[in-house]
């Protein structure tokens, strides 16, 4: 009969308003307060009836005064006009806005040492520490799990391909989430291979912080555009980031670098997405 929605999909981020739980408070003791009303009502009204079927003589002395009676219809009309009058002031409760993403407690995480982003690649000119050769092994790892449709050795080729680069996401020192690119400097792109995050560790603004990450390194690096080629399970992830299939790179300055799967490329130009 009544209805108390949360979204759960805004449950965890909401609940950090106190003016949310001010105003779930009201509305459940509204909705009880409504209920105990219409069962008191209704119980003066059985009471009534018993009476009058008992004492059938002495009707008029046991019967409710009409007026003092509410028709339910109009509690429920009430009722349902107050939930409409919720839903508006809800949409437009400031604080709500305020409350902590995803990516922020993710920065907040970072900020304390929980999480560490760090770029490696299997340089041939330089010989790699220990702990990169381990974070590219995680990696393929990771990405061979997260991604099985892909062969593994195909995985492992390109992980440790010179011309590819790894930025990988540590938490409490193992490897937890990575992206594999292949930046063409000279073409003005970069190609993102792999992409994943542990299944224990999505829904934490991790991949969100990652992205951000890899666009600020090739805002350094003046590569303006990113391009990759996503399925269905993850072309909603980097339209979340900001891909889109309208490329506005020219077909020549990519034509012919990257491999073309059976999927739509999409792109991003990290300027725009920057809002530089």
């Amino acid at each position: 009969l009544f209805v108390l929605e949360i979204r759960p999909q805004n449950l965890f981020d909401t609940l950090h308003s106190k003016s949310y739980l001010v105003t779930v408070y009201r509305r459940i003791v509204r909705r009880v307060y409504c209920i105990y009303y219409i069962y008191s009502n209704f119980m003066c009204a059985v009471k009534s009836l018993k009476k009058e079927n008992n004492n059938p003589e002495e009707e008029s002395s046991f019967k409710l005064p009409r007026e003092e009676l509410i028709p339910i219809s109009d509690v429920l009309d009430q009722v349902i006009a107050d939930l409409s009058a919720d839903t508006a002031r809800d949409c437009d409760n400031k604080p709500l806005t305020n409350a902590p993403t995803r990516e922020s407690r993710a920065v907040e995480e970072e900020n304390i040492g929980v999480i560490q982003f760090r770029i490696v690649f299997n340089d041939p000119d330089v010989t790699l520490a220990q702990e990169d050769v381990l974070r590219l092994v995680d990696a393929k790892s990771l990405f061979a799990y997260q991604l099985p449709k892909i062969p593994k050795e195909y995985i492992t080729r390109l992980v440790f391909d010179s011309r590819h680069k790894c930025l990988v996401l540590c938490k409490n020192e193992q490897v937890v989430g990575g992206l594999c690119f292949r930046p063409f400097p000279h073409q003005g792109f970069t190609e993102i291979v792999f992409c994943a995050i542990s299944t224990s560790e999505q829904v934490k603004g991790y991949g969100t912080r990652m992205m951000n990450h890899l666009k600020d390194y090739h805002l350094r690096q003046r590569i303006p555009t990113f391009l990759t080629y996503a399925d269905e399970f993850a072309i909603g992830y980097f339209k979340k980031q900001g891909f889109s299939k309208s490329v506005q790179l020219p077909l020549s300055q990519y034509q012919g670098y990257i491999k073309v799967p059976c999927y739509d490329i999409i792109g991003l130009e990290i300027g725009r997405a920057h809002g530089t």
